[in-house]
């Protein structure tokens, strides 16, 4: 087994919490890096970080600590690593803390925060390479699909017509003949999908009008559970999480996938939906969500006999990418949960250490503005009030109402503009439906 399949294996175990499968691919993994690969290949590193992160689960520090000393002890770093290093420095300085060894935790925390500080912001964007060769595929898939059912289509709204004597419903919207109401539904799908890959809020606006009539001609004219149905659905979603409408988005895309299941729908299209849900949690910063969404599309990927030119799909990079966010967050939060144990027992300034550092975390993973980080501000500032520094107090009183004001100004923006947008109506249908 190559060192990717291994690693590939590893990931997918240590999502699913399969630790002992995780084991056994990742010591399979560091037996081949170990053998073909240079000291200074920053795959060694990775693979010792591997192997570390899955003993720091299990809870067997001392095995942890070897392997993610051995990962963070590299002369050399790859921009693109640095996340994989800040994440591996807070589990070290966590042991530490546990055990104890308080100076070597401050010493790990430091480095983390250091290493975070130089490095890009992480992205909360949709950031998973591996979605846009599932997407290209799929598109393939779609357009054949497309071109096998569209005869049968026709022939069934014109047996519809027949048995109801009634216009199409989608002629309100096009005016056009029954034969052309699927390529009227196509055409608004392609154009739709391809708006939406630009960045512009005019794209991303006329992207959402025509996906949400493409949905409204499928509720009308497709049966109820009908893939065609769930690819609208998938498609609006996705828009609507780039508006940042993301209740709707999460909605969307989970009739999406409830349509999908029961269809028994090709795995490369429910893969490719998984993907793009997966995406969708990480920016939401549900990080749990989005490992559960990638390690589907991952299993359901691995059911595919073979894939067009003969490639296959690498969703490791991003199995790790998502548990270092996760991880990172889950390290934030256990330092405000120490500094919160140290000020009700009155140690201030080493609360005021754990506020402020867990502050550096978390902008890294919400950037400089986001709600949670204006709630430790304001912790932050009852600690500095205790302590005399009123100074401080009114500079991080006032950052977190800068943030505060920014997130209402935002809510405020998001419900003019969907006041200004036509109304996602499959929630009325569904009700009627069942």
């Amino acid at each position: 087994m190559s060192w990717e399949e291994s690693i590939n294996r590893g990931t997918l175990a240590l999502a699913r919490s399969d630790y002992a499968t995780a084991e056994t691919a990742f010591k399979s993994a560091l037996e081949t890096a170990q053998s073909k690969f240079e000291e200074s290949d920053e795959r060694l590193c990775q693979t010792f970080s591997f192997l570390g992160q899955t003993y720091y689960k299990l809870g067997d520090h001392e095995r942890a600590k070897h392997y993610l000393k051995l990962s963070t002890n590299s002369a050399s770093l790859e921009e693109r690593d640095t996340l994989r290093l800040a994440v591996d420095h807070l589990s070290l300085a966590q042991m530490n803390s546990k055990s104890g060894a308080s100076s070597d935790a401050k010493e790990h925390f430091h480095k983390a925060i250091a290493v975070l500080q130089i490095a890009k912001p992480v992205s909360s964007e949709y950031s998973f390479e591996a979605a846009n060769e599932l997407d290209s595929l799929f598109r393939a898939a779609l357009r054949k699909e497309n071109d096998q059912t569209n005869e049968s289509f026709r022939d069934l709204l014109l047996k519809a017509q027949q048995n109801h004597r009634i216009k199409p419903k989608t002629q309100e919207y096009f005016g056009t003949e029954p034969s052309s109401i699927i390529d009227a539904w196509q055409n608004l799908m392609e154009s739709g999908t391809t708006c939406a890959q630009n960045d512009d809020s005019e794209s991303i606006v006329t992207a959402f009008q025509n996906l949400n009539s493409a949905l409204r001609i499928a509720i009308a004219m497709f049966p109820i559970d009908h893939q065609h149905v769930a690819d609208s659905l998938s498609s609006l979603a996705i828009v609507t999480a780039k508006l940042g409408f993301e209740e709707d988005a999460d909605e969307l895309f989970r009739e999406a996938a409830r349509i999908c299941q029961k269809n028994c729908a090709d795995p490369l299209k429910v893969a490719t939906l998984k993907m793009n849900m997966a995406s969708f949690y990480n920016a939401q910063f549900d990080h749990q969500a989005a490992i559960e969404a990638l390690s589907d599309a991952a299993e359901l990927v691995q059911q595919v006999d073979s894939l067009e030119n003969n490639g296959s799909v690498d969703l490791s990079s991003s199995f790790f990418a998502l548990m270092q966010k996760a991880d990172i967050h889950r390290n934030a939060r256990e330092m405000i949960r120490t500094g919160i144990e140290l000020e009700e027992n009155d140690r201030l300034e080493q609360a005021d250490y754990y506020y402020e550092n867990s502050v550096a975390l978390l902008q890294r993973i919400f950037g400089e503005s986001h709600l949670e980080i204006a709630q430790i501000l304001r912790f932050r500032a009852n600690v500095l009030r205790k302590l005399g520094d009123q100074e401080k107090v009114k500079y991080v009183q006032a950052r977190a109402d800068e943030i505060e004001n920014q997130i209402i100004d935002r809510a405020v923006q998001l419900e003019e503009l969907k006041a200004n947008l036509p109304a996602i109506r499959y929630k009325r249908w569904f009700t009627q439906e069942f």
